[in-house]
C-alpha cells in the first residue's frame, strides 16, 4: 500500500471513530434527559392550550410573535418551545374564517418557506429561526382539527 493509501485509511478510521463517538454521546444524553425534555414539551403545549381558550387564531400568532421577539437569545430550542406553545394555542383558539387565506400547504415547502419569510420580514424579524415558527401555522391550517373547528364554529378542546 502506498503512503497516500495509508493516509486515506487512517483519516477514514479517524472519521468513523469520531462519528461513533458523537453518536454514542448523543445516545447517552438522550437516555439521561429524554423524559424531562418530553415533559417540558407537553407542559409548553398545555400552556399554549390554556392561552388559546381566551384567544382567536390571530391572537395566538400575535402572542407567539411577541414571545419570539422578547427572547433575546433566539435559538432553535427557543423557537421549538414557541412553536409548541403556538400549536397548543391554535388548537384551542376560536376559529376565524379568513385566518388561513393565503397560507400555503406544508406540502409545498418552497411556497411555505417564502410565505413564512415574508411574514417574518413584515414583523421586523430577520433571525434564522423565525420562519420555523410559521411552519406550525401552515401545518395547522391544513389539519383535520382546524377543519372540524371551522365546521362547528368552536374549538374542539385540548388535544389528548
Amino acid at each position: 500500500m502506498t503512503g497516500l493509501g495509508k493516509l486515506f485509511l487512517i483519516l477514514g478510521a479517524i472519521a468513523i471513530g469520531g462519528v461513533l463517538l458523537i453518536g454514542g454521546g448523543a445516545w447517552y444524553w438522550w437516555g439521561q434527559h429524554a423524559t424531562e425534555f418530553l415533559e417540558a414539551g407537553k407542559a409548553t403545549i398545555a400552556e399554549g392550550e390554556k392561552s388559546g381558550d381566551k384567544l382567536d387564531e390571530n391572537g395566538c400568532v400575535v402572542l407567539a410573535l411577541e414571545r419570539h421577539k422578547s427572547d433575546w437569545n433566539r435559538t432553535i430550542a427557543s423557537v421549538i418551545r414557541n412553536g409548541l406553545w403556538l400549536t397548543g394555542c391554535l388548537d384551542t383558539s376560536m376559529p376565524q374564517k379568513t385566518f388561513c387565506e393565503g397560507v400555503p400547504s406544508e406540502d409545498n415547502p418552497f411556497a411555505a418557506g417564502v410565505w413564512a419569510g415574508s411574514i417574518c420580514v413584515q414583523h421586523g424579524l430577520s433571525d434564522p429561526y423565525c420562519h420555523t415558527l410559521f411552519q406550525n401555522v401552515s401545518k395547522y391550517c391544513y389539519s383535520s382539527r382546524r377543519a372540524a373547528k371551522v365546521k362547528t364554529g368552536a374549538p374542539p378542546g385540548p388535544a389528548t
